[in-house]
């Protein structure tokens, strides 16, 4: 069908029946796609009475996403829209739906391969869909049941968010019109740091389901790390010193060594390390030698879990100041290494991090309880010193 509208002059034409629209419900299941087409009803004087749009696909679903008998229409097979349950793709010839990190299967109402995060959520089947309770929440990823409300801090990709430019936007502030709040402290990219200003009812919902994961983890797994930082953080209690026994994990352990042997053979940024400086020196010369070396601790999901959940990544920096004497052809090296190992316990803009009780859970949602709850992001740091002494 072609429509030609008529502007003073200018005729232009719209080709109707090449859009379909999506008509979803609280899970983002594709229930009825519409076309832009529209089919009139008039009255035996031709007068029009109402229009009725032109439907092209309709499907009801059982719970876990197979579509139920006798209620599937599809007006062109061959045209038949791909995106249904959960508003996932489904493979035209299998009938699976890729979720990301799994393939589902609606009709088995399971994932094909085990969950990820398996270790970390005993009480859950490997091959759950969104934690067994499909009716009330969505599955993002092919990981855990999310809330299909919970979406207030989501991103906005909306064109009608405010392009502010003015040096200084902070997080926190609103746009003038009182619909868009700023929530990052990267005024780099001002429009892509806004989003709808959340209704007290949202915030409260989020910090509710927070509050509620720590004491459910607490009760689960004890008081551990990443507990423990949640709760430092949400309650706004400022930084605090990282636990002692951290220095001895695999990961940090691993940083020690290779910072060390960073010092004995790598050349700092003046081409000097204390095998260059021992083989230059003259018998009977003394020197001191300070050096600086830094060392990103990645903690395993598997093996360090606590510390994985507690802190991902952490920085371990180690400041040397050593002596070196040669007597008889061999060098002496003594000196202490100073470690400093710390992190920023905050959230990015945009992103999505692992918490305990839930699996995934966007940035966003948490960024919107330290704008509004007193949340507030921490230091955290650990020093300690060990003695050094080789010879060349």
């Amino acid at each position: 069908m072609i429509t030609a509208v008529t502007y003073q002059t200018r005729v232009k034409f719209r080709f109707n029946g090449k859009k379909q629209y999506e008509l979803s419900n609280h899970l983002g299941n594709v229930l009825v796609t519409i076309s832009d087409r529209r089919t009139a009803y008039c009255n035996e004087s031709r007068s029009t009475l109402s229009y009725n749009a032109v439907v092209l696909s309709a499907n009801d679903y059982y719970a876990f996403g197979s579509v139920m008998i006798g209620r599937q229409f599809v007006a062109d097979t061959a045209n038949k829209y791909r995106y249904s349950f959960n508003g996932k793709e489904t493979d035209s010839e299998s009938d699976l739906q890729d979720y990301g990190y799994r393939i589902y299967n609606p009709y088995l109402c399971r994932f094909l391969s085990v969950d990820p995060l398996l270790k970390t959520y005993p009480m859950l089947t490997p091959f759950q869909f969104s934690s067994n309770s499909p009716i009330s929440l969505i599955d993002l990823d092919g990981l855990e049941g999310r809330d299909p409300d919970e979406n207030s801090g989501e991103k906005a990709n909306s064109t009608d968010a405010p392009d502010v430019t003015t040096p200084g936007l902070k997080m926190g502030d609103i746009s003038s019109d009182g619909k868009w709040l700023f929530l990052t402290n990267d005024d780099k990219t001002p429009k892509s740091g806004w989003v709808p200003v959340p209704t007290t009812g949202q915030v409260d919902k989020i910090f509710k389901n927070v509050k509620e994961g720590i004491q459910e983890a607490k009760d689960q797994h004890g008081n551990g790390l990443a507990v423990q930082n949640l709760e430092n953080w949400l309650y706004g209690k400022g930084d605090k010193v990282i636990e002692e026994s951290t220095k001895d994990s695999r990961t940090v352990q691993e940083g020690i060594e290779t910072n060390m042997e960073r010092f004995i053979v790598k050349p700092n940024s003046q081409g000097k390390s204390l095998f260059s400086l021992a083989s230059s020196l003259n018998e009977g010369e003394s020197i001191e030698f300070k050096d600086n070396w830094e060392y990103t601790c990645v903690f395993n999901a598997v093996t360090e879990q606590d510390l994985a959940f507690g802190w991902g990544t952490a920085t371990l920096t180690s400041h040397g100041v050593f002596q070196l004497k040669k007597e008889n052809g061999v060098t002496t090296v003594t000196g202490n290494i100073t470690h400093n190992l710390y992190d920023n316990y905050n959230w990015n803009f945009g992103g999505s991090t692992m918490l305990p009780r839930w699996t995934k859970v966007q940035d966003n949602d948490l960024l919107l309880l330290e704008v509004y709850k007193g949340a507030k992001p921490f230091k955290a740091n650990l020093n300690w010193k060990l003695p050094f002494s080789t010879t060349f």
